[in-house]
């Protein structure tokens, strides 16, 4: 007979292990593609004075170059202008002998910026695109490279451009619009030129000095705090009423979540309405109760536009709070009551002793993620106030340099601040809050 040989323990271990790393790499690699990869975009946006709306700063340049497609248009609508004031100066033999020698000069400087057969070759192909009408889509033509000294002979040129044009008579530009068109077209010149616009660290120092930035934080971190902790103990109440039996439990429960399956942004426009100065509900009654003076206060101070929005956030997402208190009441052992109860122990008592220890874990969990949610508010500060009075918070502001301003170096920078403070806030409440309750899932 055969003897059937066993793997060894360590072997089929070692076996077992690498399956499981094979099972888990396609879930690690979703994860990095979708998570990480965003963020290190971010970071790597945030090192350079990135700006869309800027013809030389819309991509990322760590050394000087040439837009050969804005130097190439420049270049032919100034030959093309100069050409043409030609034969509108006839009368002007002056005038004529002036545009030639600028024409001459401009050749000139032409096949010096274009010396070397493959900057030749490559204006040729950029040139060829230019007059089908068609977009460089290629960086490597787009751009080429440029030493400091001849940026510095670049600028020296356009600027003699600029003087020679300036004293131009009135008599020639009066007769030849061309030449005036001339004039405009030297302007492009000065674009073509593209700046380094690597910043390093220079963004995150410029903008942790910066008061705007310290101002959003204070109201992201005051609306953030109250906020989670009036959710909390609202949710909690709801919980425990929603964990005793009673004829309709099921209704209520239902009907509990309503405000919670509202859109954030339809949310936040809907107390807006309630919040107006002229019809709104809301302000008027608390107006009639002595809370607040005036019903415009509300969208039109601070104070008024934070206690709104702590409202609205109270209002909408206690319920969520209280479904996560719920699902970790359900999990506590009804004896533990009765026994508490035999034993004489009171309902505050076993509030305290029972339900609030074993309760722990689930409050943290919901505290974690709503601290996390309401850090990253955007939906409520930009319907109800867009950041007025001194109402803006830190995802409002990075969204505003972002995509108001179109400066995405400055927008990821405050990204990453945000990004980093949501992250220091997830390890205060797990090494901190949550020290004792992961020691003792450990053990």
């Amino acid at each position: 007979m055969r003897r059937k040989t066993r793997t060894s323990g360590p072997r089929r271990g070692l076996s077992e292990g690498w399956l499981a790393f094979f099972l888990i790499l396609p879930t690690a690699v979703v994860i990095l593609s979708i998570s990480v990869y965003p963020i290190l975009r971010t970071v790597w946006y945030s090192l350079f004075d990135l700006r869309l709306n800027h013809p030389t700063r819309n991509s990322p340049h760590f050394s000087y170059s040439l837009d050969v497609e804005q130097y190439c248009d420049a270049y032919n609508s100034l030959q093309t202008q100069l050409n043409k004031s030609l034969k509108q100066l006839e009368s002007q033999a002056e005038g004529r002998e002036a545009v030639e020698a600028l024409l001459e000069s401009l050749n000139t400087f032409h096949e010096d910026l274009f010396s070397r057969e493959d900057q030749a070759n490559q204006f040729q192909l950029v040139k060829e695109l230019y007059d089908r009408y068609e977009a460089v889509s290629s960086d490597a033509m787009k751009y080429m490279a440029l030493s400091e000294n001849a940026v510095s002979q670049y600028k020296e040129f356009c600027a003699s451009l600029h003087e020679t044009m300036s004293v131009f008579p009135e008599a020639w530009l009066s007769q030849s619009k061309a030449l005036k068109k001339a004039v405009q077209a030297i302007d492009a010149f000065d674009f073509a030129i593209v700046e380094p616009n690597y910043q390093g660290f220079g963004n995150y120092t410029r903008y942790l000095q910066n008061s705007r930035l310290w101002a959003s934080v204070l109201n992201t971190a005051l609306f953030s705090f109250i906020a989670v902790a009036f959710e909390t103990c609202v949710g909690l109440m709801l919980a425990l009423v929603m964990n005793q039996r009673f004829a309709g439990r099921g209704i209520v429960r239902a009907s509990v979540l309503i405000p919670w399956s509202i859109p954030a942004s339809t949310s936040a426009l809907i107390w807006k309405f309630m919040y107006d100065g002229q019809y709104g509900v809301v302000s008027r009654v608390l107006t009639a109760m002595g809370v607040i003076a005036s019903p415009a206060i509300i969208l039109t101070t601070r104070a008024g536009g934070l206690f709104g929005m702590i409202l609205s956030d109270i209002w909408k997402t206690s319920p969520f709070m209280a479904l996560l208190l719920l699902a970790g009441l359900q999990t506590i052992d009804g004896s533990l009551y009765e026994a508490a109860k035999v034993d004489g122990s009171t309902p505050v008592k076993s509030f305290f002793h029972i339900t609030l220890p074993l309760l722990k874990s689930s409050i943290l969990v919901a505290v974690l993620f709503r601290t996390m949610d309401t850090f990253k508010a955007f939906d409520l500060p930009s319907v109800m106030t867009y950041g007025a009075n001194n109402t803006e918070f830190i995802s409002l502001y990075a969204y505003k340099l972002m995509f108001a301003q179109m400066d995405f170096g400055s927008g990821s920078t405050i990204s990453i601040v945000l990004f980093f403070m949501v992250f220091m806030i997830c390890m205060f409440y797990i090494k901190v809050l949550g020290a004792d309750l992961f020691k003792n899932v450990r053990t």
